[in-house]
C-alpha cells in the first residue's frame, strides 16, 4: 500500500488509521508490509492522539512476534490517559471530562492480544 504521506510535511496524523488494516480489518499483509507501516506510522502519529490507536499498534506488534515493543505501545495506550486522584480514563490525554471509553479499550487490548484472532503465518 504506497504511502500518502509527504515527508516535508512535519504535522504528522492524528490516529494511524492503515494500521487497523491488518487487525481488525483482517487484511491479508505481509509480515514485512505489516512491520514497515507499524514502524512509518508510529513516527509521524501524533502522541496527543487518542488512546485506542495505541492498542491496535500493540496488537499489530505481537503479530509480528514483538512481544517488548508490544507492551511498550500497550502501556503508551492507557498511563497517559489516566487521571488522579481516582484514575480515571480519559481518550484524550488532555481532555478535561471523564469517559469510560478508556476502560473498554485497555479491555479490547488486553483481550484481542491474548487470542489469537487470526493466521498471521504467512
Amino acid at each position: 500500500m504506497p504511502y500518502d504521506l509527504d515527508p516535508t510535511d512535519d504535522r504528522g496524523v492524528k490516529q494511524a488509521d492503515v494500521i487497523l488494516l491488518g487487525y481488525p480489518q483482517m487484511w491479508p499483509v505481509e509480515r514485512e508490509v505489516r512491520r514497515n507501516d507499524l514502524v512509518k506510522y508510529e513516527k509521524v502519529t501524533n502522541v496527543m492522539g487518542p488512546a485506542m490507536t495505541w492498542g491496535m499498534f500493540s496488537i499489530g506488534w505481537l503479530e509480528l512476534d514483538q512481544e517488548g515493543k508490544a507492551e511498550e505501545l500497550f502501556h503508551r495506550s492507557y498511563r497517559p490517559y489516566v487521571r488522579e486522584p481516582f484514575r480515571v480514563g480519559h481518550t484524550h490525554q488532555t481532555m478535561v471530562d471523564v469517559r469510560a471509553v478508556l476502560s473498554l479499550i485497555f479491555l479490547y487490548t488486553s483481550i484481542y492480544s491474548q487470542i489469537t484472532a487470526r493466521d498471521v503465518s504467512h
